[in-house]
């Protein structure tokens, strides 16, 4: 719509300011969006999420804070299969680096490099399988070459810096900041269960690596191994016992944190062999259980009862310090050094009466024949009736026979047979005790009255063997003639001063005590009978008197009530007849 400018003649046009204005807006719409391209270019807009996770920082007002889960990162590098950097493809070759430093707290590098930075992720891998592992919050710092800490940061929605920078759960991680070309390496602070403290990894950013395809570095962890030490000893003298083997079997399956079955359940890893001074060590094993089972058995001693179960630990900073040679050296580093106590193989023999078992009997003799040789040994019980027997040949039988016996006692006959098995075992045990008994054939002969069966003193007494032979001859005494050298067999006693009465017995092949009883009749003893007979005569005429006399009694009574009965059936007869 046009009019004209009634003072100059001239048409106005409206539409002309309108159009201005739209061009200025689209202008300024041009160069929103043109700043929006540029910010997108260089920030990480293609990865979702927050990129602190597991990072320690530091605000501009110098606080820290830790943070914690929340860093998806899940469009790349995350993986569920167990290879390294998976879908990544710039891997960098670890080596170890130099120590660590201080740098620009703001990690600007202005220079000729500056303007090309990198996106940077991490993992830690186990140095032998490669395997990723799968641990988090294993932390580490950045550092230049030469030594400069590297202090990254992030914008959104403040700005925080970080000094120290945590696995996630998958034992991965991205470098928060892209970073600048150059040389760098990784101090690694923890230690993850099961591994070793990394040595520094370098790594080199030599060009442009962004979000969807960063620059890998693998960090390589090597898995934690200890040695198990094994000392022997005698378990009476505490002296060292060399001479033994063991084989390492392994108590579980072995597995490091990276998944991998180092060993299988029940495999042989290693053979320790101790040197003459009982000690050995084992190679360097992973952690885990494991059981020492003897292979070879020092001469002369038993095996150890059972496996030695033995858990392997990692290694005190001592024991990380260098090897220390023998058990003293292990010991005064803090390893752990397992003890194994031996006994040699032994024989004991003890004989004991054999009524009484607590009574030994001291100075018999026995030899000792090694079936496989032929070696004979004769010994003799000591005061405690015993003879000790070692250094025992393994699978091997020994006889055991008694020569003599001491005082009136009776060696045995048959002889005994000990055997000790391959493992320096008898039945089963370090040590077999041997119960061996003497018999003695005790007979007691004593003089007893007749009638009261009490004993008798000053009666004369012989005894004979049953051809006539005098063994002893004596006067009874209140107690009893023991007889210990008898052997068994037919005797007889002749009793009294004209010896004319005979008693004859049989000693038998027993070991409870015979005993004989002589029964005599004396002139108490009889007198006491004869009145005693007297007594029982006098109370047995009484009681017949008595009985008789009752009998009578009971007579008279029955005579008298039928007298009377009868007169009574008189008088009623009589009564009767009157009354007629």
């Amino acid at each position: 719509m046009k009019k004209r400018n009634k003072r100059h003649g001239e048409e106005i046009n409206f539409w002309q300011s309108s159009s201005d204005l739209m061009t200025a807006l689209l202008l300024i719409l041009l160069l929103i969006m043109i700043l929006l391209l540029l910010y997108m270019l260089y920030t990480p807009a293609t990865i979702e999420g927050d990129i602190t996770n597991g990072y320690t920082d530091t605000t501009e007002t110098g606080a820290t804070e830790e943070k914690s889960e929340g860093n998806s990162w899940d469009q790349i590098g995350e993986s569920e299969n167990d290879g390294a950097g998976e879908g990544i493809t710039n891997v960098i070759t670890i080596e170890s680096g130099g120590g660590g430093g201080n740098g620009d707290e703001e990690g600007d590098r202005p220079g000729e490099d500056e303007g090309i930075k990198s996106a940077v992720y991490v993992e830690v891998v186990d140095e032998e399988t490669k395997r990723r592992i799968r641990i988090s919050d294993i932390t580490f710092e950045l550092y230049e070459k030469n030594g400069a800490m590297e202090i990254l940061n992030t914008y959104y929605p403040e700005k925080i810096s970080y000094r120290q920078y945590a696995t996630r759960r998958d034992g991965s991680y991205y470098l928060p900041e892209k970073v600048y070309q150059g040389n760098y390496y990784l101090r690694d602070l923890t230690a993850p269960e099961g591994y070793d403290i990394a040595p520094n990894t370098e790594f080199t950013v030599d060009q442009l690596y962004d979000w969807p395809d960063p620059l890998l570095v693998q960090v390589e962890m090597s898995p934690s191994r200890n040695i198990i030490r094994v000392q022997m000893e005698d378990a009476g003298s505490g002296e060292a016992v060399g001479g033994a083997a063991f084989d390492v079997v392994a108590a579980e399956a072995v597995t490091t944190k990276d998944g991998t079955v180092r060993y299988e359940k029940g495999s042989v890893v290693d053979t320790i062999r101790l040197d003459d001074t009982g000690y050995g060590e084992s190679i360097e094993l992973y952690l885990g259980k494991y059981s020492l089972k003897q292979t070879e058995i020092p001469e002369y001693y038993a095996s150890v009862a059972a496996a030695i179960p033995v858990t392997v630990k990692k290694k005190t900073e001592a024991e990380a310090a260098g090897p220390r040679p023998g058990k003293v050296g292990a010991e005064a580093a803090g390893a752990v050094v397992t003890m194994a106590q031996v006994s040699k193989t032994g024989i004991v023999l003890h004989l004991t009466d054999e009524l009484y078992p607590d009574m030994p009997i001291a100075g018999a003799v026995y030899e000792i024949t090694e079936n496989r040789t032929g070696e004979v040994q004769t010994l003799t019980t000591d005061t405690a009736g015993k003879i000790t027997l070692t250094d025992l040949e393994k699978g091997t039988e020994y006889e055991v026979r008694q020569l003599s016996s001491t005082g009136d006692y009776a060696a045995a006959v048959q002889p005994d047979r000990i055997a000790v098995d391959a493992r320096g075992r008898i039945d089963g045990k370090t040590t077999k005790t041997a119960e061996l008994t003497n018999r003695m054939l005790r007979v007691s002969v004593s003089a007893v009255d007749q009638i009261w069966g009490t004993p008798i003193e000053g009666r004369e007494l012989a005894l004979y063997e049953s051809g006539g032979r005098l063994v002893e001859q004596w006067s009874s005494a209140v107690s009893a003639r023991m007889f210990t050298a008898l052997k068994a067999g037919n005797y007889y006693i002749l009793s009294g001063k004209g010896q004319n009465r005979r008693f004859d017995f049989t000693v038998q092949d027993t070991a409870g005590v015979q005993e004989i009883h002589i029964a005599v009749v004396t002139l108490p003893g009889a007198a006491v009978l004869a009145a005693a007979i007297a007594a029982g005569a006098a109370a047995l005429f009484l009681l017949i008197w008595l009985l008789r006399r009752f009998a009578a009694a009971i007579r008279r009574g029955r005579a008298r009530r039928g007298k009377k009965s009868a007169e009574t059936v008189q008088h009623g007869a009589e009564t009767s007849e009157t009354e007629k």
